[in-house]
């Protein structure tokens, strides 16, 4: 792919401190003229990476940016942190309640990540907080969320609700008073969906593991090997669609210097997501220069796979853009029949060769057929929640999730046309 100045801006950007040369570089490319502001702040919002964008460009000599970006990256820092610390306040409260209830609760992701890996809560972007219980413990969680001012994100009946942890490994909660405080918790059971064969087992992530500072507060969260392992498989899964993905691995790398290698390495061969793993550490290597022990780069040596997806999430992270105003231009200048066929295509493409990421990484069989499965009949919540179905009827659910997909992706549509008569 061809890097533009400002997709170089943003990788040398997505490192939590930088080198004098690579300062020096990024105040080279800015004094380009044809050097786009709007297009890097738009990448970086959608990349995650705003935060150590507005931190770096601090530290270098801002008259190289406009007055207006300074001031659009100074107010969304301004709000980012509002935000960050809210939900780390939140954060504490929630686990000192709980933990004096005696119920286990392990917190990842969040301002938990953010600390582990850039020293900082406020450093990451995120809207949620994310706990783990186990399993056994989900029904007295519940109860305790809505003790602390949480209510369901969804509606469902008792007799859902009893069903719900077999076929899901999430449920949101919301505070409920949103406007005063607008806090989000993803109450887990799972780290990840047991249908996949590389999924930890559960027991794996209570018995190894950590504690974070924040403030005056340690909270339990996943060990280090854990956490790089977990990061590694949910960024595969999601087809690795943000370099802040890889920024927040390559981060915990470097600010974490005794990972077990040597643990992490046989938990991967025992879960079978060794793919998995190593393209999340080529990334990081690759993209971000982010060191790796001697044995880890030799097993790059025998995956000749991970140079060609490399290239592939490259292109997927950063050409859709270009893909999809070249669609609208299309879509312009054709007729309706050409127009849905070349629609329908196009998404289609872009889907597909996303999809493929995640496909690549797999080993198992069962693994892309659970995923296909997945997209398009496993039940969601909503559809749960749109459809209240006794148990004996359940199996109605997965023919019901295509047809909602297609009558909310016509709806999208018509709406769009209609939007668009109108202006």
């Amino acid at each position: 792919m061809i890097v533009t100045p400002e997709v170089e801006f943003l990788h040398i950007c997505a490192r939590g401190q930088l080198t004098l040369e690579q300062s020096e570089r990024i105040c080279e490319l800015a004094t380009q003229p044809a050097f786009d502001w709007l297009y890097l702040l738009k990448t970086a919002h959608q990349h995650n990476l705003t935060a150590l964008l507005h931190r770096h460009l601090k530290a270098v000599d801002t008259g190289i940016v406009p007055p207006a970006i300074c001031e659009e990256l100074q107010t969304f820092w301004n709000g980012l942190t509002r935000h960050n610390l809210v939900l780390t306040s939140e954060l504490i409260r929630i686990i000192k309640f709980l933990q004096a209830r005696q119920l286990p609760v392990l917190v990842f992701k969040g301002p938990t990540l953010s600390q582990q890996a850039y020293g900082n809560v406020t450093m990451r972007q995120y809207t949620d907080l994310d706990i783990l219980v186990p399993r056994a413990e989900i029904d007295r969680a519940r109860q305790l969320l809505q003790d602390l001012g949480y209510e369901a994100g969804f509606k469902l009946t008792a007799e859902q609700l009893k069903a719900f942890p077999k076929a899901h490994s999430e449920e949101p909660f919301w505070f409920k008073d949103r406007a005063k405080k607008p806090v989000m918790i993803d109450l887990h059971w799972e780290l990840l969906l047991p249908y996949y064969s590389f999924a930890p087992d559960e027991a794996l992530a209570w018995t190894d593991t950590t504690q974070v500072t924040i403030g005056n507060t340690k909270i339990p969260t996943l060990s280090d090997e854990n956490l790089l392992l977990f990061l590694c498989v949910h960024a595969a899964k999601h087809n690795w669609q943000q370099l802040g993905q890889v920024a927040d691995i390559a981060q915990l790398i470097r600010n974490k210097p005794n990972i077990d290698w040597q643990s992490l390495i046989a938990h991967q061969y025992e879960l079978g997501n060794r793919r998995m793993l190593l393209l999340g550490l080529y990334l990081a290597q690759q993209l971000l220069d982010c060191p790796l022990p001697d044995h880890i780069l030799r097993q790059f040596e025998t995956a000749p796979y991970l140079p060609k997806l490399l290239k592939q999430i490259q292109a997927n992270m950063f050409e859709d853009n270009k893909a999809v105003l070249a669609a609208n231009v299309l879509k312009n200048t054709t007729g309706l029949k050409n127009r849905l066929i070349f629609d329908y295509g196009h998404r289609l493409g872009l889907w597909l060769n996303k999809d493929a990421v995640f496909l690549n990484t797999t080993e198992s069989i069962k693994d892309k057929g659970q995923y296909w499965f997945n997209r398009f009949l496993r039940p969601e919540t909503v559809d749960w929640e749109i459809l209240q179905l006794p148990n004996q009827l359940r199996f109605l659910y997965y023919p019901f999730r295509p047809l909602r997909l297609l009558s909310s992706y016509l709806f999208r549509r018509n709406t769009t046309r209609l939007q668009s008569k109108l202006v």
